[in-house]
């Protein structure tokens, strides 16, 4: 498992997150909410840009990087 996969999956961790943050219906659970979903949106940049650079573009990474961007989204 290579750096831009293990990020897209954290990626995947930080939805549940941000889901749970939104479910909680309080203020601090926004800002969870928030921050998780920032974290993962920039997340996303960096693992495009880790596999791109260092060529570490993969199968796997193929299927999740677009997998975990249309969870989060649809999760949001």
């Amino acid at each position: 498992m290579n750096l831009p996969n293990t990020i897209t999956l954290c990626r995947l961790g930080l939805t549940a997150i941000f889901v749970g943050g939104t479910a909680m219906e309080s203020v601090l659970g926004h800002w969870i909410a928030l921050v998780a979903f920032v974290i993962a949106a920039i997340s996303d940049w960096f693992d495009g840009h880790f596999a791109r650079k260092y060529g570490m573009v993969t199968p796997l990474g193929k299927l999740l990087d677009p997998l975990a961007d249309k969870v989060l989204v649809c999760s949001a």
